[in-house]
């Protein structure tokens, strides 16, 4: 699905992230599982992540995010009308995250809902969430997206525990005078999908002893996936999977967060955000940067 820009502007007026303040470096890991800090290093380029509390849910580390992206834009939380959450760890199935998070910020005459595409999927609600105020059903938007991903992680298997941490980012979408967003494109190959799952997570209880309810993952086939185009100079990229590993939904809106604190966002600038992940999915949006 590939769509251009329809209706008035759109653009983002507010950022915000949250990362536990737990860091589990390579060296660690090596003490957990057959690995050292060359190898992951090598293979992933990542040498630290960050791992949430016990008592951090997800909603814990949206909720900062969530705050600051609204400090940001200047907007209290009652002047949202929609409210989104990208996240494959809820808080729990029901009632959603995003209800509870909507619920404890005060946006009480939000509508509010969360919305499931793997590590694309802030890219899906950030796309909903445009269609959504380009239609004229809401004016002001929040859109979360992060994940809490130790929680369904084997840290036995090395395959998949170096390469994943926790996080979250918000973003405030509002419409404004300038172009904003250009375009969009989504898709997705559900005949891909079972090399990135969660075996018996949902109401298909698969018995497979080998799952234990964990993250399943053939990273051959997904590294194919995922690097099968997207021919842009390291140089152009903001790069920070080196001290967070993948956070799935915040990947994305942690990146953000990076590059306007660093001064890499300025008015004018063509931003691409592109994101792949488990479905297996894919979405891109491209906007020009409206300060």
């Amino acid at each position: 699905m590939i769509g251009k820009a329809q209706g008035p502007p759109i653009s983002i007026t507010g950022l915000g992230a949250y990362v536990p303040s737990r860091i589990v470096t390579n060296d660690e890991l090596s003490t957990m599982v057959d690995t050292n800090n060359e190898w992951i290093m090598e293979r992933t380029g990542i040498r630290e992540r960050r791992i949430a509390a016990p008592d951090e849910a997800f909603t814990d580390l949206a909720l900062p995010a969530a705050k600051a992206a609204l400090e940001q834009a200047e907007l209290d939380a009652a002047d949202l009308d929609l409210l989104l959450c990208a996240t494959v760890t809820p808080d729990m199935m029901f009632p959603t995250s995003s209800a509870l998070l909507a619920d404890t910020l005060g946006a009480g005459d939000a509508a509010a809902y969360d919305l499931l595409a793997g590590c694309t999927g802030f890219m899906y609600a950030l796309v909903q969430a445009y269609g959504m105020m380009a239609a004229g059903l809401a004016d002001r938007a929040l859109v979360v997206g992060g994940d809490v991903l130790s929680r369904i992680l084997d840290w036995t298997d090395r395959s998949t525990v170096v390469l994943f941490g926790d996080g979250a980012g918000a973003v405030v979408l509002e419409k404004v005078d300038k172009p904003g967003f250009l375009g969009f494109e989504l898709g997705a190959d559900g005949g891909g999908g079972i090399h990135l799952s969660l075996p018996g997570s949902g109401s298909r209880r698969i018995e497979d002893a080998s799952a234990n309810g964990f993250v399943h993952m053939n990273g051959r086939e997904v590294f194919k996936f995922a690097t099968r185009v997207l021919g842009i100079p390291r140089e152009r990229m903001v790069v920070n999977v080196d001290r967070y590993g993948n956070t799935s939904s915040g990947s994305i809106p942690l990146a953000l967060a990076e590059a306007q604190a660093a001064g890499r966002l300025k008015e004018g600038d063509l931003v691409l955000m592109t994101g792949m992940g488990a479905g297996l999915t894919w979405g891109s949006a491209l906007m020009e940067w409206t300060g």
